[in-house]
């Protein structure tokens, strides 16, 4: 298979990543909008209530389109960084007022969402963005592959 190939498999499944990482914010945003009593009653054990859960889901719902425009996909990446770990802040922030067990039990015991979730949706976000990227990074523009197809292609003596 030819680098070229490669780059674009690569440069492919980096955006399905993130089209993926967006329906999953879209998916949220919805479930906010929607307003079902167990996402009401944990956002409002942080202090999140009435019109805060609206701004929530309509964050959500425009950092998602940002991510699935090629365009705009860099500004999204940025608040999808923002915001995910905003959300794992709130998180870690909340396990210190509500609990003495340990973080990483507590994490793995609580009945609704954790710092897991959105620390991989961050994750898998990033890693896309550096599998579509990967084609500006490509053997062939590497200074040091320049010099070796230069010396090649001069005459020897």
């Amino acid at each position: 298979m030819s680098t070229r190939v490669a780059q674009i498999r690569n440069s492919a499944l980096g955006a399905r990543v993130i089209v993926v990482c967006a329906l999953v914010l879209v998916a949220s945003s919805m479930l906010k909008f929607w307003h079902p009593g167990p996402i009401l009653t944990y956002l409002g054990s942080m202090g999140y209530e009435g019109a805060d859960v609206y701004l929530i889901a309509v964050i959500e719902l425009a950092t998602a389109l940002l991510l699935l425009f090629p365009r705009t996909r860099a500004l999204g990446l940025f608040m999808a960084s923002a915001y995910l770990g905003g959300a794992v802040a709130a998180h870690v922030a909340i396990h210190r007022y509500t609990s003495n067990d340990p973080f990483v039990a507590f994490m793995a015991m609580h009945t609704h969402i954790g710092t897991l979730e959105p620390g991989v949706l961050l994750a898998a976000l990033w890693f896309g963005s550096w599998l579509s990227q990967r084609p500006a990074q490509a053997l062939s523009s590497t200074p040091a592959h320049a010099a070796l197809r230069q010396a090649a292609s001069q005459p020897s003596a």
